[in-house]
């Protein structure tokens, strides 16, 4: 009597463990494999395509650069592939320098308060360079440490500035 009752509860509790296996989610379903991806053995991470985001670029303002790291978004990315490109720059409100791009990058914007060093893109076809601060809605291009230099080559006169990329000469 005693075996009757064991055998189903075996039968009843492989068929449990078996479909419980099935449903189990072995990885993460958001990541999926493809013949261009590839897996960071230390961190993990899956890094789609051969693309590498270009960590900084250079602007030259008459003969200085300046090495600008760039934030990582679409409009970076697209900005990027443009170069190099030379923008003519105008000074607006005592606090920043507006060059047109004369044509649209992707907008990310975000409510934000730059500062000084600060390069961002406006309406989608604008690129701005603060030497001093504002409050709007922008779209982070990336940041320029040397502020006083900066501030120095925009002081006081319309500016060209070349984006390119390479090495900032020394």
């Amino acid at each position: 009597m005693n075996r009757r009752i064991f055998v189903p509860k075996i039968g009843l509790l492989t068929i449990l463990l078996i479909s419980g296996c099935a449903f189990h989610n072995f990885g993460d379903s958001t990541s999926s494999f493809n013949g261009n991806s590839s897996e960071n053995i230390e961190t993990g991470n899956i890094v789609e395509g051969e693309e590498q985001m270009t960590e900084s670029i250079i602007l030259k303002i008459d003969n200085e650069e300046f090495s600008m790291k760039l934030d990582d978004n679409s409009a970076t990315k697209e900005l990027v592939k443009k170069l190099p490109l030379t923008v003519s720059f105008s000074d607006y409100g005592g606090f920043e320098k507006v060059g047109s791009l004369g044509f649209s990058l992707p907008r990310n914007d975000e409510q934000m308060t730059t500062n000084p060093g600060d390069v961002v893109l406006y309406d989608g076809d604008n690129i701005v360079v603060f030497y001093g601060s504002n409050s709007w809605k922008y779209t982070k291009l990336g940041h320029i440490d040397d502020v006083a230099r900066l501030t120095n080559a925009l002081s006081g006169r319309n500016v060209e500035i070349t984006f390119m990329t390479g090495e900032k000469n020394k």
